[in-house]
């Protein structure tokens, strides 16, 4: 199973050892660059309750991962569904908003690295 922050755009995905996932949007100034995960761990938890959060689980098959989760824009109440090659420390995702039919292929999320040691 997977384990770790990827990030793609605004949208950041933490994936855990036992097949939950937390999916969020991150907006910076445009100065900033997120390179790390080390802000995000202190916050994206799971069973957090934070407005546009949400919280799931994830399938993995072989390369592929696959989950469904809410949108992040509008009044939607059908899910967003991501499917995704596995490759190294990058997820090629590929989703459909079933509330609009919008696709967005090739999306590289790249698994944020841990610049510091975290206090257990």
């Amino acid at each position: 199973m997977l384990s770790g922050f990827y990030n793609f755009r605004h949208q950041v995905f933490r994936f855990y050892k036992d097949g939950t996932f937390l999916d969020s949007l991150i907006y910076l100034e445009p100065h900033e660059k997120l390179t790390t995960a080390d802000n995000l761990a202190e916050w994206l938890i799971r069973d957090t309750k934070i407005e546009g959060m949400f919280q799931g689980t994830y399938e993995v098959i072989g390369k592929r991962i696959r989950f469904k989760t809410k949108p992040h824009w509008g009044e939607g109440k059908q899910t967003v569904d991501f499917s995704g090659l596995i490759d190294k420390d990058t997820i090629l995702f590929t989703s459909v908003d079933n509330n609009t039919r919008r696709w967005e292929r090739n999306m590289p999320f790249v698994k944020l690295p841990m610049s510091r040691k975290r206090k257990k």
